[in-house]
């Protein structure tokens, strides 16, 4: 029975066997109500499936019809199989790893039905097309079995039963011969063991003809690869498959993605001067180049001609350029027929076919479309100069312009041309030059403005070290050593004393030099002597805290006894 992997069994009911891989289950005899049948698997490794085909299968309060492969014989429940009629109807259910599926599928007489097994997936088929197929199935030893339950007047009849090993194809079981009707053909598959002939039936009217067998199966599934780097033609960073003649390999010069080709070495023609970058009427719109230079080939041994650029984005050729003419404008105007709105064009004249015999400029107009006024010679300028052309008439007189802004300079100066000592003699440090004040200068607008002038001789009996000057401003008259109450140092503006620095170095020295407007000083005064030196200081001054009579003094600060000074001058000049 079969391809002689398995032998029929019974363990309840009442079967029959009409034909050699047939069963048909009656409703009459003992035992009639349940009925099974089971046969074991001959051991053998890879994948197997079971065939068979519904002869009848009968549809009125029936249930339990199931066939398929179990874990063990008479269990009951197919592990993979079919359910027939589990609600009474003509619905197919399927088992997988000894479950119950959602799927739902519907069946008729003369269908035929195949399970296929393998370490991957079950597979399940009606008429030779796949129904539906599962992943990941329990590894087990299983065994065909058929299970019915009576429940009214029926009787359950299958036939073409084949349970196999699956090595490429189907072998299609041989059809019966007799009373039933005639078996369809199987599908052809690889060829496989030949299965016992079974016993000639009785005669009897002619069968239907059986179906077409369906085609053998498509072999499982192998497990997907692991995903690999290289892209051919699609989206996506990574290699590209190229092929010759000889071989297949890959390169990573080029990378791809949804929007631009990603080169990483140069693009070179396989021949010199046969092909194109672009067509006349597929361009492409900008070219990105540099630094460097585009490289021209003219005629067969001619040097080739070189376009760059320098840093202030101005093109130059390494080997001159000829063009019959060049237009020069203010503005470029691409759309324009001449290039630029206004300018000049320069360009050559001369007899057609023959040198040219001049070199001449004509201004283009401002639509950047044509050229406007006289040429004008650019080399041909070097006629003697004719004679004078008379005077014209003397033009009407102008209206009178506006009368600009006045301004008022004062002056005023102070001379005292005699010698004048320290206000406390032989004493060292501040005081002013007595009796020596500038003023009083009578101020009516804070805001008015005064360039201050102040200058003096220094003479001392010893040598002098240190002296630093500057010009106080005070609403009262300044005079010996104290200061008054209210002053301003023009030096700093600010109201502090002058001082001199004693350190001669350093940050400190430097914020001393900032309170004087003059100032001397030496390390070694009797080697470095500065007797005889003129003291010249100026300053301007504005932005007094209120109107009113001021005065200006010089005032010192020194560390020399015995130092007198002459020849003092005080100035001042106001602006209005």
């Amino acid at each position: 029975m079969g391809p002689a992997l398995f032998t029929l069994t019974t363990n309840s009911g009442v079967i029959t066997f009409p034909t050699s891989n047939s069963i048909r289950r009656s409703n009459t005899g003992a035992g009639a109500g349940t009925a099974q049948y089971a046969a074991a698997i001959e051991q053998f490794s890879g994948s197997y499936y079971m065939t068979f085909r519904l002869v009848n299968i009968s549809g009125v309060n029936f249930g339990g019809k199931r066939v398929g492969f179990a874990l063990a014989q008479f269990s009951g429940t197919p592990y993979f199989g079919f359910s027939y009629g589990q609600a009474g109807d003509t619905s197919v259910q399927i088992y997988f790893n000894g479950t119950l599926q959602a799927f739902s599928g519907t069946y008729a007489a003369g269908d035929t039905f195949s399970i296929v097994v393998s370490t991957l997936n079950v597979s399940y088929y009606k008429n030779g097309t796949l129904l539906i197929s599962y992943s990941s199935p329990n590894s087990v030893t299983l065994y065909p079995q058929f299970f019915m339950e009576f429940r009214g007047a029926n009787v359950d009849t299958i036939n073409s039963i084949a349970i196999s090993p699956l090595l490429q194809g189907l072998t299609g079981a041989t059809g019966s011969i007799g009373t039933g009707p005639t078996g369809f053909t199987g599908p052809i598959g690889a060829t496989g063991p030949t299965g016992s002939t079974g016993p000639t039936g009785a005669t009897g009217p002619t069968g239907f003809t059986g179906q077409t067998g369906f085609t053998g199966f498509t072999g499982p599934t192998g497990p997907i690869g692991p995903t690999g780097s290289n892209n051919v033609l699609g989206v996506g960073t990574g290699s590209v498959l190229l092929y010759n003649a000889n071989d297949i390999y890959y390169s990573g010069i080029l990378a791809a993605n949804g929007e631009q080709l990603d080169i990483s070495g140069n693009i070179v023609p396989t021949q010199s001067n046969v092909y194109s970058l672009g067509y006349t009427g597929l361009r492409w719109r900008e070219v990105y180049m540099g630094p460097g230079s585009l490289n021209i080939a003219g005629p067969t041994g001619s040097i080739p001609a070189t376009i760059g650029s320098n840093l202030s984005g101005i093109a130059y050729s390494q080997f001159g350029f000829a063009t019959p003419f060049i237009n020069v404008g203010p503005a470029i105007d691409p759309l324009s027929i001449l290039g630029t709105v206004g300018g000049w064009q320069i360009y050559g004249t001369g007899p057609t076919g023959s040198n040219y015999t001049d070199l001449v400029c004509q201004l283009i107009n401002t639509g950047g479309v044509g050229l406007t006024g006289p040429a004008f010679s650019l080399i041909n300028n070097n006629s003697p100069t004719g004679a004078t052309g008379l005077t014209g008439a003397t033009g009407p007189s102008g209206p009178t312009g506006p009368t600009g802004p006045a301004t008022n300079v004062n002056i005023s100066y102070l001379i005292n041309t005699g010698f004048t000592g320290p206000a406390l003699p032989g004493s060292t440090g501040h005081y002013f030059l007595d009796p020596v004040n500038l003023g009083p200068i009578n101020v009516t607008n804070v805001n008015n403005k005064y360039l201050i002038n102040a200058s003096c001789q220094i003479l001392s009996t010893s040598g002098i070290a240190n002296v630093s000057s500057s010009i106080l401003r005070s609403n009262s008259l300044m005079s010996g050593t104290s200061l008054p109450a209210q002053f301003i140092n023009l030096a700093n503006y600010s109201q502090s004393d002058v001082l001199y620095p004693p350190s001669h170095s350093g940050i400190a020295s430097l914020l001393d030099l900032n309170t004087s407007l003059w100032s001397i000083s030496t390390t070694n005064p009797s080697v470095q002597s500065v007797n005889g030196t003129t003291i010249f200081m100026q300053a301007y001054d504005t932005g007094f805290p209120s109107t009113g009579n001021y005065y200006y003094a010089i005032r010192v600060d020194t560390d020399v006894s015995t130092l007198y000074y002459g020849n003092i001058r005080m100035s001042y000049i106001t602006f209005s």
